[in-house]
């Protein structure tokens, strides 16, 4: 596989996913990491698709999100989304399911004024190839 091409792919999926399926831009963008090490990305989609589950129950969300690997050989989770939820109400359903087994998180409302967080998400890709990214809607 080109990975060249599966990057550019990724870059234009996280461009246009939120415009294409909602007609709108993105709501928010996060980082979750864990507090055990997660070496692996089955693993990390595992405990990642527990917490998807859960929010879904409270509001409309769905989004793309990246794992990759850090400097340390962690993986860590970043992505954008969309929830029609206020920034605070968010924010107390990540600290109620993330935070609450030990797991650390930001939250930032999406601002493209503020940077191009589409870019954020694919940036690190470039560094190398150790990464893998999902939709959260395909999460069931």
């Amino acid at each position: 596989m080109d990975i060249s091409r599966f990057k550019d792919g990724l870059e234009e999926l996280v461009s246009n996913y939120s415009i294409n399926m909602y007609g709108r831009d993105w709501d928010y963008c996060f980082g979750l990491s864990f507090k055990y090490d997660v070496r692996n990305f089955n693993n990390c989609r595992n405990l990642v698709k527990k917490l998807w589950r859960k929010l879904k129950k409270e509001c409309l969300i769905d989004g793309i999100y990246v794992m990759e690997y850090g400097k340390n050989g962690k993986i860590y989770v970043h992505g954008l989304m969309i929830c029609e939820l206020s920034n605070s109400k968010v924010d107390n359903l990540f600290n109620k399911y993330w935070s609450s087994g030990g797991g650390i998180y930001w939250l930032d409302k999406f601002d493209r004024d503020k940077g191009d967080y589409n870019l954020y998400i694919i940036e690190d890709n470039y560094k190398n190839d150790l990464f893998d990214y999902d939709i959260i809607s395909n999460l069931n």
